[in-house]
């Protein structure tokens, strides 16, 4: 049985997002991208969440939008994609980190909660700071991701 609700949203070669979330558990980089889905951006993706104020997280998974948006320009490209490299980077430091927050030491892990998933992760929350997300959406590396003209 299916864990997730099934979102129409394609990626390459047809890949549902839900698909690739079934096979890969919840992710993105920064909280914000995909790979395999190029030019899909996301304000409340997997691990975006981390401020206290929802208008912080917005604020924040918009300048990386922004950003990105403006790179392209920049570089006269329409495609948009993360590299799985640096996604999966974050992911592995996502993973890390969450560890020690509350929702994963101890027992919390394996509660009945909303907030932990059927892989004991808790992807709705960031772990690290909202000054940290913030300057993280101001200083990526454009290298993470690849730029194309189509």
């Amino acid at each position: 049985m299916q864990s997730l609700i099934k979102f129409r949203v394609h990626g390459l070669n047809g890949l549902e997002i839900s698909d690739y979330w079934e096979e890969n558990r919840y992710q993105a980089f920064e909280g914000a991208t995909v790979p395999q889905f190029p030019n899909f951006f996301m304000i409340m993706g997997p691990y975006s969440v981390c401020s206290a104020s929802y208008f912080g997280m917005i604020e924040t998974q918009t300048r990386h939008l922004v950003r990105c948006l403006k790179a392209a320009e920049k570089r006269n490209a329409n495609y948009i994609e993360v590299k799985q490299s640096a996604n999966d980077k974050n992911f592995e430091k996502v993973q890390k980190r969450a560890k020690n927050t509350i929702f994963q030491f101890g027992n919390c892990g394996t509660s009945n909660s909303y907030y932990i998933d059927r892989h004991g992760d808790s992807p709705f929350i960031r772990p690290s700071t909202s000054l940290e997300a913030w300057l993280t959406s101001c200083l990526f590396r454009m290298s993470n991701y690849h730029f194309k003209s189509k």
